[in-house]
């Protein structure tokens, strides 16, 4: 489980190799002992970065310990492989049909595992998906429905605050500054692509609909730079 557990932190990171060569050992030496929880917890790292990289095994090796983890009543780790299957479908792979569908087929587990910390995060989610279709009342509404579910210290509150701060800066609010500098305090302590990405490119919109283009690219070049050493061509283009 140690060394699951340094391949979710070098998932996170966006180390593939490393991901996928600890989750691999990992899962090995777990099925050696028949420890299934920790089977299901590396083939969940392994999957979610095979996911990122566009390898069709890491859907069917996520589908794998979200069923491994609800016959072994790991409800936690079932939950987090739809949920990670969801997220790096809809960052990583925007153009794949699938991803609105594993979104609410995570959604709707979570809400009947009463697990409210993936809930939040999910309907986060969900709020930035219908910021990209242009469907901002659904976008607002859902945003506001996971900070309903109150403070969180992680990253569940971090993609509502997002789209909040966005709609706030489109619609010339004065609290967007302060709901921006929220989320992107929340990404910088995660030091991770995932919630930097979003946060600069929401900061970078905010500063050019001010009219500050010296912020704009100040607040973006970094994240895009790390974006570019990641392969993560979405981010890229985005903050780009």
């Amino acid at each position: 489980m140690a060394l699951s557990a340094r391949s979710q932190l070098a998932m996170l990171d966006e180390r593939h190799e490393e991901a996928i060569a600890l989750g691999r050992r990992a899962e090995e030496l777990a099925r050696a002992i028949d420890d299934r929880e920790t089977v299901t917890h590396a083939i969940t790292n392994v999957g979610t970065t095979l996911l990122q990289q566009g390898d069709e095994c890491g859907p069917r090796l996520l589908e794998e310990a979200f069923a491994l983890g609800v016959e072994d009543g790991h409800d936690d780790h079932a939950a987090r492989a739809l949920v990670n299957l969801a997220t790096a479908t809809l960052m990583r792979h925007r153009d794949d049909p699938r991803g609105a569908d594993y979104l609410e087929r995570g959604l709707r587990f979570a809400r009947e595992r009463e697990l409210e910390g993936y809930v939040q995060y999910l309907l986060g989610v969900r709020a930035n998906l219908q910021l990209l279709c242009g469907e901002w009342e659904r976008a607002q509404a859902d945003a506001q429905a996971s900070i309903a579910f109150g403070e969180d210290t992680g990253v569940s509150l971090c993609p509502a605050l997002i789209v909040i701060g966005r709609l706030q800066a489109r619609r010339g609010e004065p609290l967007a500054g302060n709901t921006l500098a929220d989320a992107w305090d929340r990404a910088v302590h995660t030091g991770e692509l995932q919630r930097l990405g979003p946060a600069a490119a929401a900061l970078a919109e905010h500063a050019w609909l001010e009219g500050d283009l010296d912020a704009v690219a100040e607040v973006a070049g970094p994240a895009h730079a790390l974006a570019a050493s990641r392969g993560d061509r979405w981010a890229r283009a985005e903050l780009g």
